[in-house]
């Protein structure tokens, strides 16, 4: 029996979908996982919301936020690793960053991070499997229109470059002729976007680890984001952090913005080359050929694959 340890309960997305408008990581890193692998039928686990549950389970699947309740856990122990370090002492790590596992650099990375947050040798001689990161419930298909009007964040606002917080840097936008719209409620989107962005303050401190979440030991973020837009049919724009370097070719994946500056320049790239906001909307298109948004068997198989190596 493998159990899926977390304590603070989450249903079935299909019996109560709306219970997953807004989750935390170690929910998604956990109980979603597990109703993904139930609803596969998947055989021999269960969610395990108590340490007495977790005990009977030969393995238990966690998130770094329960490493103390599992400290004496005697069973093998599985910790999904996203944007949190990984623990020692744990059999296999689930990775949903294909970064962390076979690094790849560039001199803009190394740059924008620094050499200490691109050393990824902590995976070095350890059991390390990459698993898709579920995707975000309830996601919609888009219209894409040029020229494009509606532009979306939908993150945490904390997470917002400073900028964003001024009025006059809004309006610097909205003179563009853009209805910036900004979601902090929900995970999801609402089918009336034309593009979709997340730039996040690359400078910010987890007040969990106290260490940078972008990249290195303590930045195995999931690129949930590039993979949402080519679902929703859209162009994105985003930051340039490890996990997004990894999926991204070129433009027409996704525009690049670090600060305000280089927003802004995305933003006006997209409201005057039509060209590109179509290749754009063609690349979503091919990204979505193999996407575990579209067919969550693609996960399930990656567990039963990952689960072979313990």
């Amino acid at each position: 029996m493998i159990g899926f340890f977390c304590p603070d309960y989450l249903p079935n997305y299909k019996e109560d979908p709306k219970a997953y408008k807004y989750l935390p990581g170690k929910l998604s890193s956990t109980a979603y996982y597990f109703w993904i692998l139930k609803n596969h039928n998947v055989d021999n686990i269960k969610l395990a919301q108590t340490r007495d549950e977790a005990d009977t389970c030969s393995a238990i699947v966690f998130h770094y936020d329960d490493r103390d309740k599992l400290r004496t856990y005697k069973g093998k122990k599985i910790q999904v690793v996203t944007d949190r370090p990984p623990v020692d002492d744990v059999d296999l790590y689930i990775c949903c960053n294909e970064f962390v596992i076979n690094p790849k650099f560039d001199l803009n990375l190394i740059n924008q991070y620094g050499m200490l947050n691109m050393d990824y040798t902590f995976t070095k001689g350890k059991n390390w499997k990459y698993i898709h990161y579920p995707p975000t419930y309830g996601v919609k298909k888009c219209t894409p229109a040029w020229p494009p009007v509606n532009f979306r964040f939908v993150g945490r606002k904390h997470t917002l470059i400073p900028e964003f917080k001024c009025n006059d840097k809004k309006r610097q936008i909205e003179d563009l002729e853009i209805n910036l719209e900004f979601d902090y409620e929900n995970d999801a989107n609402n089918g009336t976007e034309h593009v979709y962005f997340c730039v996040r303050d690359l400078s910010l401190i987890s007040s969990i680890t106290g260490q940078n979440n972008i990249a290195g030991k303590a930045g195995a973020r999931t690129p949930n984001r590039a993979y949402q837009t080519w679902y929703m049919n859209i162009p994105g724009i985003f930051n340039l952090s490890p996990e997004m370097y990894y999926l991204r070719k070129d433009d027409n994946d996704f525009l690049i913005a670090n600060n305000f500056q280089e927003f802004y320049e995305a933003c006006k790239r997209l409201k005057t080359d039509e060209q590109l906001y179509w290749s754009m909307v063609e690349r979503c298109k091919e990204r979505c050929s193999n996407n575990h948004y579209e067919d969550l068997s693609i996960i399930k198989d990656q567990w039963l694959e990952a689960l072979q190596s313990i």
